[in-house]
């Protein structure tokens, strides 16, 4: 990707308000949730653009690193149960092996839950610690980083590794034992099913550590092998080896420290080479810009009734919007026609200062993508209630867009801990 024009980038400081009224503004933005509007209007796929730039493999429901390590250990484990099976010649099935690594993640749960009663201790971030039916497994939370950072083979989905698994099994037994001519049960369960040879790159990345006793004293914290591994596959894998999350690994991993949380107002600019840090900042130049279009999306929505919404609406179009680097923002994110054109009347209004114009680009917007599910001019106070996007939070920061930055973090926080805190010699 070829370096993106530096520019001056707009930014929301509230630079001619006392510090007492930018603390209370910067506090309900602090309450803000990463939902809602954005994709009313179409524009989630920008946001996700520049996420995955910033931060691929990441998404805002994982927060634990320990779970890359973890399902390479049940992949491990489905392998050998497969090539048992295969010398016992008996029932073999991609759909047996995968629902052998899905029972594997309900045990899991049962050893953390009785490490807590045996310690008191509670590990955070455990999938289903509180109840079992969760509808989705580890596998399919971390599957992304998991083939991202090309721990399993990224071309393949959990189902075709299975397959994979079993027919490899199956050549390996016919390969030891020429005299076996079948084995029960092997399916072909996709009819675009690999090739069984398939191993490039490997099914999934091979433990080189002794991890024989890996369930016992199992905690969420990686170990320093644990974490040494994930950082290498991050550094070395093609979709994330020049990307924020790369670099903010390496800028702390050298330093030897870690950080409190992660945000894109917190991330250090010299912890960035000069095109990502031209990508950052025209993903907080769209994130700030945006932000007015989630304020008036929200203002609308409560017919112009919400007070703590227009209040904050009203400051935001006081900023200057002459340095908005829009294209630069729609061609990174390589938006689509109609995004572009959207924005661009957006932000013409804007520098017009034509709010009522810039109001109803927004509603036709949804009138656009919704047809008859749109909401705006639906508020009804008895039977269609309208609430405010500002909530009690206790989250230090939950703005509108950080780009899955937070979540982040968290798997950051988890391999640097390793690094420096783990079981290293």
């Amino acid at each position: 990707m070829t370096a993106v024009q530096q520019t001056e980038y707009m930014s929301l400081g509230w630079l001619d308000n006392s510090q007492a009224e930018q603390d209370r503004i910067k506090t309900m933005l602090s309450l803000l949730q990463e939902k809602g509007a954005l994709d009313e209007i179409g524009i989630g796929t920008i946001r996700d653009a520049f996420a995955n730039l910033l931060f691929p493999g990441i998404t805002t429901i994982q927060t634990r690193a320990k779970y890359l390590v973890l399902l390479l250990y049940l992949f491990q484990e489905a392998d050998k149960e497969a090539r048992k099976a295969a010398e016992k010649k008996v029932s073999l099935s991609t759909q047996k092996l995968v629902r052998f690594i899905y029972d594997s993640q309900d045990r899991l749960v049962d050893i953390f839950k009785a490490n807590q009663l045996k310690t008191g201790v509670k590990e955070r971030g455990v999938i289903g610690i509180r109840t079992r039916d969760v509808v989705q497994k580890p596998t399919f939370i971390y599957w992304g980083a998991l083939t991202t950072f090309q721990m399993v083979n990224p071309n393949l989905s959990l189902y075709q590794m299975c397959n994979v698994i079993c027919q490899n099994a199956v050549a390996a037994e016919q390969k030891r034992n020429p005299s076996v001519k079948e084995i029960k049960d092997v399916d072909d369960y996709f009819e675009d099913a690999p090739d069984a040879s398939l191993d490039v790159p490997a099914l999934y990345s091979p433990i080189t550590w002794d991890n024989s006793n890996w369930r016992e004293g199992l905690s969420m914290n990686l170990t320093y092998d644990e974490a040494e591994f994930i950082c290498n596959k991050i550094l070395t894998s093609p979709k994330s080896q020049n990307s924020a999350f790369t670099q903010l690994l390496c800028y702390y991993r050298d330093r030897n420290e870690t950080f409190r949380s992660l945000n894109l107002d917190t991330i250090p600019a010299t912890a960035l080479d000069t095109n990502m840090k031209n990508i950052f900042q025209l993903a907080k130049a769209f994130r700030d810009f945006i932000f007015g279009a989630y304020l008036a999306y929200n203002y609308l929505l409560s017919n112009r009734t919400d007070a703590v919404v227009k209040e904050v609406y009203d400051l935001w179009k006081k900023q200057d919007f002459n340095n908005v680097p829009l294209e630069d923002i729609l061609r990174v994110s390589k938006a689509k026609w109609h995004q572009r054109e959207f924005l661009r009347k957006l932000l013409n209004y804007a520098n017009a200062g034509e709010w009522r114009k810039y109001e109803d680009c927004i509603q036709q917007r949804e009138q656009e993508l919704k047809l008859n599910r749109k909401k705006i001019g639906t508020y009804d106070p008895e039977n269609n209630p309208y609430e405010s996007p500002f909530k009690q939070s206790e989250d230090v920061y939950t703005m509108l867009l950080d780009f899955r930055a937070n979540n982040a973090g968290k798997i950051l926080k988890d391999i640097l801990k390793g690094l420096i805190k783990g079981d290293a010699k």
